[in-house]
């Protein structure tokens, strides 16, 4: 699906959007009038015709480009890391820089595209080495003021690359107080003319602008001490995470639980998080044909316990939590409750773990299995 349910009617709504936008020919303050009063759009059945023409032609290619906690830069080895075809880490050097600009060379696009509003005085005007980003291709139609497949697309991959790298221990959450939130921006760049030209940029909601900004890389809880051991064990992480996007098809468990289990840590609302965080672990071991049969709590209790647990204690003790951890999960969602008690919000971080260990287990399995 290149655009989302009702493709037409989006694809005319954006694309429109996007010229009146970039050519400033939109006036909020102007009274309501029909858009065959503009000159430009006089003519509708030139328009009709051109707009048809264009919705034929699609897919278009685009690439969004995310910043990621400048942190990471420095532990990040050379200049790419690919974990698909589409999907690549990038540290950008001077060749990169030049391949995707900052500057549309369109004043009405460029005003707005780094959050700087009508002055346009916010934002980078390149993308640079002292930051590591995460890209990804799509395809499909991007407009203005109407979220699309490739737009959807591009944020779910982001928050599963990111889920995922927090299950192997490649990053850590970091909390770091700030009155305010500074909302991070994607930038994309679509294909054309065989090169690739700023299109526009979206700016990501305050949860994932939050866990963004906390994310640095996880040293083991200081194990890891110098610069050498960090790049290292982040190239390590990296080839352990490249096996979860091998094959989407296969390993798609892995990356959708990789997403609800960013969720979790990136809410605010406790209780939100431990359902997200129960979701994750239901993703990862859940079978309805079988969970009909003998219940959903009960098998995935049993197969977490027995994926993750190394000793008959540490089975025990996994099936004594998961209880625990499916009681709250009722309470959340079956009878409601105000808050996470002391307790409760412990086995929260557990419930975390359980689902950080049992995507390790899976990747290990799939390395044995290669």
């Amino acid at each position: 699906m290149f655009i989302n349910e009702t493709p037409l009617f989006d694809y005319v709504y954006g694309e429109l959007s996007k010229e009146l936008h970039d050519f400033e020919e939109f006036d909020s303050e102007s009274k309501q009038s029909s858009l065959i009063e503009n000159p430009k759009y006089s003519d509708a059945e030139q328009l009709a015709a051109r707009l048809i023409s264009g919705f034929e032609e699609l897919p278009r290619r685009y690439q969004f480009t995310f910043k990621l906690n400048s942190e990471l830069s420095a532990h990040f080895h050379g200049h790419e890391y690919k974990l698909t075809d589409s999907v690549r880490l990038i540290r950008p050097n001077a060749e990169f820089t030049e391949l995707f600009p900052l500057v549309s060379g369109i004043p009405g696009r460029d005003r707005w595209l780094h959050g700087g509003g009508l002055l346009g005085l916010v934002g980078p005007k390149e993308l640079t080495g002292d930051s590591l980003y995460l890209q990804v291709e799509s395809h499909g139609f991007v407009g203005k003021w109407t979220s699309t497949t490739p737009e959807e697309s591009a944020v779910s991959v982001l928050k599963s690359v990111l889920g995922t790298c927090l299950a192997v221990r490649a990053f850590r959450q970091r909390y770091v107080y700030s009155p305010t939130t500074i909302k991070q921006r994607a930038y994309i760049h679509e294909w054309r003319d065989n090169r690739w030209r700023l299109y526009d940029s979206i700016e990501l909601d305050e949860s994932v602008s939050n866990i963004i900004s906390e994310l640095v890389l996880d040293d083991l809880d200081g194990t890891i001490d110098n610069d050498q051991k960090k790049r290292a064990f982040l190239t390590n992480r990296l080839k352990l995470l490249e096996r979860a996007w091998s094959d989407e098809a296969i390993n798609e468990r892995i990356l959708l639980a990789g997403k609800w289990l960013l969720d979790s840590y990136s809410g605010k609302n406790e209780l939100l998080s431990f359902v997200q965080a129960t979701v994750a672990l239901e993703i990862l071991l859940g079978e309805k044909t079988v969970s009909d049969l003998i219940g959903l709590g009960e098998l995935l209790r049993n197969r977490c316990a027995y994926l993750v647990g190394k000793t008959h204690a540490q089975r025990n003790e996994i099936l004594d939590d998961f209880k625990k951890i499916y009681e709250i999960r009722s309470k959340i969602v079956h009878r409601g409750k105000d808050r996470l008690k002391r307790h409760e919000k412990d086995l929260l971080y557990t419930l975390r773990w359980l689902v950080s260990r049992v995507i390790q287990e899976e990747l290990e399995r799939i390395e044995r299995n290669a």
